[in-house]
Formats: structure tokens, C-alpha cells, sequence
């Protein structure tokens, strides 16, 4: 006979019933498909579960089967990349306003049928149908209807930018349902054209999104969901005809894709796994900041990067705060996933909950403490439920056991003693994503908030995004920018001639660049001139020991230029990355001021440069005054730029929050310089990564190294720091190659025609590789061109960061 608790005990242990949410309309749409979904295809109605290999999608909690879905066949996929290309002509040819009211449609549809898009979200992934309801699905709403503004703004504020054509979207079982408005939204606003690719589990809330965008009236074509396992993905991410890939997903894959994509030269944007530090200082609100790492470490079952992975606590108040942490832990409820009152439930993977059992377990043996729930409080499944755990004072052998290639429910905590000492051990990771930092002193916080190398730092809060805020990761998390004016951008390029397939010119061609590498004997004559290397603020001779002949334009030896190695190349680098840091610190006002310096003397010995130029490339006196004119004018022009442009934006979503939008400079950039213009090109490339905050390691084309080498003579004169601007001069391929693949280099800026080879040398380290071809500073350059080229230079050499700040509170009290 079951024994009814009295309400004394009841009261005395807040035990609660479980008070379920229904999920009646994601069965009644699965249903009303036989449970059987595939592919939406333009003409694509013959691929059905009949013709085509299937998987099973099950629900978690009950084990029973939601819906059968078929794999899409190479026919399928054919069909689904071509449809968007015919989608693009007239998808892109719409006024902007009409896709406006289709982005606005879509938007009102997916808001009247909220409660059956969080239902499917929770059913299919596996997650708490709470999380879905109050979070992803009006953050996806949201999104559609910010980017229906910013098409019908696009004209106005994107003037000469065009859609870059169609995007392939494809997401991991862990990929939140908002992320597919991150992913869909931007793209279809400028006018591409998407192919989805959801993950199997994921399949039937991608669908029924899908569904509701032709309901609302999105022309077919436009928006197309192909299923099936990892081989459609790869299959689709490779396609010639796509132009863009963007990969929501674990490191493994998304450096997969990286790979595969690198000799296409397509842009990428990636948001993989991270580590996600939450910094708790000693002013801090501990019961506050309690509550918040429980909601950040668990919201969709801790299987998002943005996910809390690491508390760091201050050392004086550590003890106190592990005993409130316990407590909260002991109290957690576990669940259904459509229990209101449970907080957590079951895992999308049982590889996850295995990982954390291993580490708990190794953690124990070692003498750390272990928080998580009671046993007494983990109801029986035939399922694996999800088993959060803090371990406090982690060692690095247990550590290591939680597999970095997805998010994990389980929390490292340690202590620092200092502030500066809690963002060196932020920093000392391979990820960045995002921060958070819990103290009442304001100006501490910030102060941290801009030593933290991440895209977003929330400040007493976590987990908030907005549509108009950028945020994204850096490192090994990934590649792009999503939201606001940066995550537009993402889906637009300047003009069809600067693709980014890249210009026709092989690899061989452009690293030859007619140059000898060699000679004998008397036929070559009196060299004239003799340059060094130029790295760490200094002239140095080449590693090697060995120089090539410089020629002039009539074929005479006119100097030796310094053959640099890859030693030469790490040492620049080296020397950069001790630069960097101090020459961001020193502030805009300094950085213009050396920068006009840097004009000024360029300007005094312009006839100098002039009569080199002259001599080397047999053009006109007049030309060649021309192009040192527009060089002295571009190095004006940065340097007048250093303290504009979009650094330090506010963005107030609401009344309750304050968002700074800051953009700080990448770090290391290397820059391979185009053939054509030997000293405008690099100079219209290295000022503006100068200008805003970083230090670069330029190597010149091989066909006229000499202007730039000459520069350096220039620079050393003009009180830029040492190691901030370095010249390596050599063969490219093989400087080219190391600088890509160097793990201290931040991004790459090369020709269209070395873009397919550093991509793929850049892919183990992650970095951004971006195509830049030609000159952009010249007398028939207009306003709007340049406008364009300020744009896309500014979002290639910095990474914007949004600080979250919670206002209020002064009625409250």
C-alpha cells in the first residue's frame, strides 16, 4: 500500500509532482506525414521514403519512434543545388521590399505556430521543452524579423555589394533551433539562395521550418532541406555550383569541411565546439552568480558551445561559493523533457554521458570533489539521462577525458588569485567563443571583459543574444560572424570580377613571377644594391645566407634582394607576436600619430621611390609619381581612420540591457602581396592591419620585392614599433605555405590565385584565409568603392566583441 506523504514532509522537502507539456501537435504533424518525411525539393516528390535508404528519429524519453526519414540520393542533392541556382536569378532580382515581406511572412507563420516548433525541437533533440519555448523559438522569430528589415534597407546601406549566390547550411544534432534562423535569415535577406542540411536527429524540426516557409509563400527553390548522413554534407559543401558554406557543428567536422572546401576558395563561416570560462570574482553576487551557471552549463542539456565549461572562481571567496553550488546541485530535478519542473533530461548522445562518468570517476581517484545530484533524485530510464557534475580542483588527467569534439554537461571549477591571473587562464585555450564575468565592481569587469580573447562577454549575465548584436567565434571555435551588420556581410561580396573562386591565374604562375633565382659567371654584371630581410624592427640577414638577383625592365641585374627561409618567417613571426599585444594597447591617437609620421617621410623621398619604380617596371616618370602619391595618400587615410569607424557601437535591445559592439584588432596578419602595384598594393593591405591594431608579416611578390624592402627603411625611421610591420622577401610558395600554417598567424591575406593552397594549409589552425587582389586606391577609384574596400578590410582585420551589461534597478529598490 503506497504510503501519502504528509504536508509537513511535503513543505519540508519541496518535493514536487512532475506537471508535463503536451506534445500533441509535433505527433499530430508527423502523423499527418504517416511519419514518414525526406527531402524538400523542387520536383524532388518522387525521392519519398519508398525510393530512398531511411533512418529512424526516436523520441529519447519513451524510446518510440517519432518518424522515418529517407537519406537523400546523389540525384536528390544534383537537383536541390540547381534549383537554388535557378532560384538565385530571380530570388536576387527581387526588390529589395519584396523579400522583406517574404522574410516578414515567414516571421508572423513561425510565430502562430510557436508551441508546435519548440515541441519538435524538444521531441526530436532531446532536450527541455522549456528551453525551446521561452528561448530558441522567440530568438528565431526575432532574427526573421530583424532581417526583414535589413532587406528592405539593403540598397541604402549595402550600396555595390551583390548576394554572393547559394549557401549551403548544415548543422550538428546539438545545433540549436535559432541557429537555423542565424543561418537562413541573413542569407535569404541579401538575396542567396540556401540548401539545408540539418543531422539526422535534428531532420524533422528542419523540415517542419521548411514547410512553414513555402506556407508563407517563399517561391520554390529558395530554401531547400536535403537529409541524409555526413556523405550528402560533404557532397554538398564541395559542389561546384555553391558559394558559400556555413557549418554549425563539432571541431572534427568542421575542420573536415574546412579542408575539403580549401581548394575551392568559397567563403566559410564555422561556429564548432568551445570552452567557455565564467569568471567569478570576489565583489560578486555569489547567489546570483550560482543560479547562472547552473542555467548557462545546462540550458539545451549543456550541448551548445556557448555552454559554461569552466568556473573560475576568485580564491577568497572559493569556499563559500563551491558550498552554495552544492547546495543548488543537490536540489536539481531530473526528468522528462516535457516536465516543467525538471531541470535536466536526457542527453542527445550516449557517448556524452559516458564521457562524464570517466571523468567523474578519474576525478574522484585523484581527491577532487565532485557536485551533482543524488542518486536518491535520478528517476529510472530504459534511456541515459544526463548527469551534470561540477568537479572542483579538476586535475589535467581528468580533464583530458572530456572529448573537446562537442559540448559535454560537466563543469571544470578552479581557483585564481588575481584578475589578471583569471584571464591568462581564460585566454591559455585553443577555443573562444564566449565569456562570462560576475563582479559588482564595474570597472573591474570591464577591464577584464577587454583582456578576454573571445566574441562575446556577458557581464553579471549569460547566454543573451540578439539579432543586431555580431558575435562568433576565433581560434579552433571557428571562422565568421553572426548577427548585425558583421553576420550580414558574411553573405555579400563587392563585385563579380573579385569573386571568391578566386582569379584564373594558377598557383605557379603567381609564385613565379618571372623571376631568376639564379646565375653564373660575368654575364650578370656589377650588382648595385644590397637588401636585407626586415623583422623585429631591424635589418637582418636571411637565415639561409643566400640572396637572389634583381633585375631591372631591360633585363639588367639591378640589386640583391635577400632569398628569406622558413626560419626567417617564424622568427618574423615571433617577433609580430610580441609586438601585437603592446601596439593594440598604445591606443588609436598613437597609432595615427606614427602613421602620419610614416607619410610624412614617404612623402619626402617620393622621388626616390618614383625613380625605382621607374627603373624596375620601364613605366612613365608620371605613373610612377602617380602611384607613390596614392600610397602617401593611403597611409593619410588609415592613419585618419585609426580612431573611426564602428569601434566602440552601443546597442540597447531592450531597456535592460546595455551592449557594447567593440572591434579589436586579430592579432598577426599575414599578408602575400599581389603582383601588380609592387608599393600601392601592399601598402593599401598592411596600413589598414597596422592602422587597427595588429602586426603583419608581409611577403612581397617575387617579380619587384624591392619598393616594399626599400619601404622598411622608411618605417624604421618613423617610430613604428619593432616587430610591427615585418618583410620577407623569397620564394612564395614556400614562405606562403609557412605562414599558413603557422599556429600564431590569425589570418591570411593572399591573391585569388594562392587562395586555394593557403586555405588548405590554413585549415589545421583554423585561421581566416581572405582573397585580395588588386589595388583599391587609385585616381578613378570613386567614394562608394572605397567605402566597399573599407568595409571589407575592416572586417577582415579585426573580430568584433559584444560586451552584455545588465542596467536597471535604480526603481527597484
Amino acid at each position: 500500500m503506497a504510503i501519502t506523504p504528509s504536508a509537513v514532509k511535503i513543505f519540508d522537502s519541496m518535493e514536487y509532482g512532475p506537471i508535463m507539456d503536451g506534445d500533441s501537435l509535433a505527433k499530430e504533424w508527423l502523423d499527418s506525414k504517416s511519419k514518414r518525411l525526406h527531402s524538400i525539393v523542387p520536383g524532388g516528390s518522387d525521392f519519398g521514403v519508398g525510393q530512398c535508404k531511411t533512418y529512424k528519429v526516436n523520441d529519447f524519453h519513451s524510446s518510440q519512434l517519432l518518424a522515418e526519414v529517407a537519406d537523400a540520393t546523389p540525384d536528390q542533392i544534383e537537383l536541390a543545388v540547381q534549383s537554388s541556382v535557378s532560384a538565385f536569378e530571380r530570388w536576387s532580382g527581387l526588390k529589395p521590399y519584396v523579400r522583406a515581406r517574404h522574410l516578414y511572412n515567414i516571421a508572423r507563420h513561425a510565430q502562430q505556430h510557436a508551441s508546435l516548433l519548440a515541441q519538435m525541437e524538444a521531441c526530436s533533440r532531446a532536450i527541455q521543452f522549456r528551453d525551446p519555448k521561452e528561448c530558441d523559438v522567440p530568438a528565431l522569430i526575432c532574427t526573421l524579423y530583424h532581417h526583414a528589415g535589413w532587406a528592405q534597407l539593403l540598397e541604402s546601406e549595402f550600396e555595390g555589394w551583390r548576394a554572393r549566390g547559394v549557401v549551403v547550411g548544415i548543422t550538428s544534432r546539438e545545433t540549436p533551433l535559432q541557429a537555423l534562423g542565424w543561418l537562413i535569415a541573413p542569407a535569404l535577406a541579401v538575396g542567396c539562395t540556401v540548401v539545408l542540411k540539418p543531422s539526422r536527429q535534428a531532420a524533422p524540426v528542419a523540415l517542419l521550418l521548411a514547410e512553414m516557409c513555402m506556407e508563407a509563400g517563399l517561391p520554390p527553390g529558395v530554401l531547400n532541406v536535403v537529409t541524409g548522413d555526413s556523405t550528402v554534407g560533404s557532397a554538398l559543401a564541395t559542389h561546384s555550383l555553391v558559394d558559400k558554406v556555413t557549418f554549425f557543428g563539432s571541431t572534427t567536422v568542421g575542420r573536415c569541411i574546412r579542408q575539403q572546401t580549401a581548394q575551392l576558395g568559397r567563403s566559410i563561416t564555422l561556429v564548432l565546439s568551445s570552452r567557455t570560462p565564467m569568471i567569478v570574482l570576489e565583489s560578486a553576487d555569489l547567489d546570483a552568480a550560482c543560479e547562472a551557471a547552473i542555467e548557462s552549463a545546462w540550458y539545451n542539456q549543456g550541448q551548445v558551445p556557448w555552454a559554461v565549461t569552466d568556473l573560475l572562481v576568485q580564491q577568497s571567496v572559493i569556499h563559500v561559493f563551491v558550498e552554495k553550488l552544492s547546495v543548488r546541485m543537490s536540489r536539481l530535478r531530473v526528468g522528462s523533457h516535457l516536465d516543467k519542473m525538471a531541470d535536466v533530461g536526457h542527453t542527445c548522445r550516449k557517448q556524452a554521458s559516458e564521457a562524464v562518468r570517466m571523468c567523474v570517476d578519474k576525478s574522484r581517484s585523484d581527491g577532487a570533489r565532485v557536485l551533482s545530484i543524488p542518486d536518491s533524485r535520478r528517476p529510472p530510464s530504459p534511456c541515459p539521462y544526463l548527469i551534470p557534475a561540477v568537479v572542483v580542483g579538476a586535475s589535467a588527467e581528468s580533464s583530458a577525458l572530456l572529448d573537446d569534439d562537442w559540448p559535454l554537461p560537466c563543469v571544470m571549477l578552479n581557483a585564481f588569485r588575481t584578475a589578471k591571473e583569471a584571464v591568462a587562464l581564460a585566454n591559455n585555450s585553443k577555443y573562444s567563443l564566449a565569456s562570462s564575468i560576475w563582479a559588482q565592481d564595474s570597472s573591474l569587469a570591464e577591464q577584464v571583459a577587454q583582456g578576454l580573447q573571445v566574441g562575446t562577454v556577458w557581464i553579471n549575465c549569460v547566454n543573451k543574444f540578439d539579432a543586431g548584436v555580431p558575435w562568433g567565434p576565433s581560434r579552433q571555435s571557428g571562422i565568421g560572424r553572426i548577427g548585425g551588420r558583421e553576420g550580414l556581410l558574411e553573405y555579400l561580396t563587392i563585385s563579380p570580377q573579385q569573386g571568391t573562386r578566386g582569379s584564373e591565374a594558377s598557383s605557379a604562375q603567381w609564385a613565379s613571377g618571372g623571376v631568376v633565382t639564379s646565375w653564373s659567371g660575368e654575364e650578370e654584371g656589377r650588382v648595385d644594391r644590397t637588401f636585407k630581410l626586415y623583422y623585429g624592427g631591424g635589418s637582418v640577414r636571411p637565415e639561409g645566407g643566400s640572396s637572389v638577383i634583381m633585375r631591372d625592365h631591360k633585363g639588367e641585374p639591378y640589386a640583391l634582394v635577400p632569398d628569406g627561409s622558413r626560419k626567417d618567417i617564424r622568427n618574423a613571426v615571433e617577433a609580430a607576436r610580441k609586438a601585437q599585444p603592446g601596439w593594440w594597447k598604445s591606443g588609436a591617437h598613437l597609432r595615427a600619430q606614427i602613421l602620419f609620421y610614416f607619410a610624412e617621410n614617404l612623402e619626402l623621398r617620393k622621388t626616390e621611390f618614383a625613380k625605382e619604380l621607374t627603373r624596375l617596371l620601364g613605366v612613365a616618370e608620371a605613373e610612377a609619381l602617380d602611384e607613390v602619391a596614392h600610397s602617401v595618400e593611403c597611409l593619410s587615410f588609415w592613419a585618419s581612420a585609426c580612431d573611426k569607424g564602428w569601434s566602440g557601437a552601443r546597442w540597447a535591445p531592450d531597456a535592460s540591457w546595455s551592449v557594447g559592439v567593440a572591434h579589436e584588432a586579430r592579432g598577426v596578419i599575414g599578408v602575400l602581396c599581389p603582383p601588380s602595384a609592387p608599393l600601392l598594393n601592399p601598402l593599401t593591405l598592411m596600413a589598414p592591419a597596422i592602422a587597427l591594431g595588429n602586426a603583419v608579416v608581409v611577403v612581397p611578390h617575387p617579380s619587384c620585392p624591392l619598393p616594399l624592402l626599400s619601404l622598411c627603411q622608411v618605417a624604421s625611421t618613423s617610430d613604428l614599433p619593432a616587430g610591427v610591420l615585418n618583410v620577407i622577401s623569397g620564394n612564395v610558395e614556400t614562405l606562403g605555405a609557412t605562414l599558413a600554417s603557422h599556429h600564431d598567424v590569425s589570418a591570411i591575406w593572399c591573391p585569388g590565385s594562392a587562395l586555394p593552397l593557403c586555405e588548405s594549409l590554413a585549415c589545421p589552425s583554423m585561421k581566416p584565409v581572405w582573397g585580395c587582389d588588386s589595388a583599391q586606391w587609385t585616381s578613378g577609384t570613386s567614394g562608394s568603392e572605397r567605402r566597399r574596400y573599407y568595409t571589407e578590410i575592416f572586417l577582415n582585420a579585426t573580430l568584433s566583441k559584444a560586451v552584455w551589461i545588465p542596467v536597471g534597478g535604480m526603481f527597484g529598490n
